[in-house]
């Protein structure tokens, strides 16, 4: 048998090198869009290039470079290298950039996607072998795989309305209701901003600032029907009551205010009415989170109870 010269075993220990750092990008993180940025790196710093950049295909035919990867000294152009036509793409090889093409499956039920790898500055030898090498390809086929996934969450954020911590709808789940409403109906809002989350959290620990957001929900969900609750921001709820008339709005409001008293919830209410929502309901919604705090006019203690049956 005869011994591998010391080309053969310098590119040997490249390969090995190459499979290794790849597998380590993908198990080191759940976020895929990391994954993909250390893919990059763990090719550019294999091939020794200047420059790898990830081109995306989009709609209109052409390409955008949503990931890049520099070595040491060399700036980014990824901004200016957008709606990037494929023949000025394919032009590049002719100054010695390697190009290497990526498909994976599409999440949105509209076929494959595609990509162009693109690695600029390494030596010809080096980007031959990665165009042709199996360790390479492999590479290749992780970077489509972690794409795909990528591609996947994306798609599962955008359909998911329910916030999971506190399980009620998120702010998409109140932007999808409100192109629901009827504009010619009758509509109130509140707003309750949960107070000393921050300081809860730094005190002690995150547990109990998701502890007291918990709370909120759990009693918002006890009083007010699932669909009306909203959690629009870090430690901000909506409660949209469409159909109610003024009087009975406000009458509920105060016992709601009463509520948050009594059990000592560090809460600020604002509301806002409208006699129907041709302006659209986030513009109420708005409305309401720039109102001035509500308040009981005297101290009353309610029981718990559904506001709206």
């Amino acid at each position: 048998m005869t011994a591998p010269t010391n080309t053969q075993a310098q590119r040997f220990l490249l390969n090995e090198r190459l499979i290794d750092g790849a597998l380590a990008c993908v198990a080191s993180s759940d976020n895929p869009n990391e994954s993909v940025a250390s893919l990059l790196e763990c090719l550019g710093t294999t091939y020794q290039c200047s420059r790898v950049g990830l081109f995306e295909e989009r709609a209109s035919g052409d390409f955008g470079n949503t990931q890049e990867w520099c070595a040491a000294g060399v700036h980014s152009k990824m901004q200016h290298l957008q709606h990037v036509p494929a023949e000025a793409l394919e032009a590049q090889v002719s100054r010695g950039a390697a190009l290497i093409s990526l498909e994976w499956e599409g999440a949105r039920d509209n076929g494959a996607m595609h990509g162009v790898l693109y690695l600029d500055g390494a030596q010809k030898s080096d980007t031959d072998g990665c165009r042709s090498e199996v360790p390479a390809n492999i590479i290749v086929k992780l970077l489509a795989a972690t794409l795909a996934y990528r591609d996947e969450l994306n798609l599962r954020e955008e359909n998911n309305t329910e916030d999971p911590l506190t399980g009620v709808s998120n702010r998409r789940g109140f932007y999808r209701f409100a192109l629901r409403a009827d504009p010619a109906e009758c509509a109130g809002v509140i707003c309750c901003e949960l107070s000393g989350v921050r300081k809860a959290n730094r005190h002690a620990g995150y547990g109990a600032g998701d502890a007291a957001l918990k709370e909120l929900a759990h009693m918002l969900l006890e009083n007010f029907r699932r669909p009306w609750v909203f959690r629009m921001g870090s430690s901000d709820f909506l409660v949209c009551c469409p159909g109610v008339q003024e009087d009975l709005f406000n009458r509920r409001v105060g016992v709601l205010l009463g509520i948050l008293q009594a059990h000592e919830i560090p809460a600020t209410v604002r509301t806002a009415w409208a006699a129907d929502t041709q302006d659209g309901l986030e513009q109420l919604a708005l409305q309401a989170m720039s109102a001035s705090p509500r308040s009981l006019p005297s101290p009353t203690r309610h029981r718990h109870s559904h506001l709206w049956d």
